[in-house]
């Protein structure tokens, strides 16, 4: 009876450590592709009272982050000095960086505040940002298909 006791308990614990190594347990509120402003003809978003930069996210169609939005388009993504940016380019852990390293082209998994501010372009506020990959060796990418109404 106890080695089953002390079985279970093991495996539960190497469960809790295996999704803490892959990331936890939350998922990515949305992943893109980080562009230039000037690619976007946007003009550049003021950084908020507390914020140490900032910069725009190319989401693809279907992966918003507000619900009621389904388009495909830029985000202006506020980065404050609570957010944790790690770097995962092709590691299985990540390890912390930090926001210097943010360049045009990486694609980015961003988890964000639920609070999206509607403007034009919309902003979210990011809780954590994990570098997926760098930019392709070719040309930057086509910008977003994002056009203000």
């Amino acid at each position: 009876m106890k080695l089953r006791i002390a079985l279970g308990i093991g495996l539960l614990a190497l469960l809790v450590a295996g999704l803490t190594a892959y990331g936890g347990f939350a998922q990515p509120s949305f992943s893109g592709r980080i562009v230039e402003p000037g690619a976007l003809r946007l003009a550049a978003v003021p950084l908020a009272e507390g914020d140490i930069g900032g910069t725009y996210v190319c989401t693809p169609h279907g992966l918003w982050p507000a619900r009621r939005y389904d388009l495909e388009g830029a985000v202006f993504v506020h980065i404050t000095r609570f957010t944790r940016v790690l770097d995962g380019r092709g590691r299985f852990l990540t390890f912390p960086t930090g926001v210097d390293t943010l360049r045009a082209g990486q694609r980015v998994q961003l988890w964000t505040t639920e609070t999206t501010l509607n403007s034009d372009p919309p902003q979210v506020y990011a809780v954590k940002i994990v570098i997926a990959a760098d930019p392709p060796d070719e040309a930057a990418a086509e910008p977003c298909h994002w056009t203000s109404e």
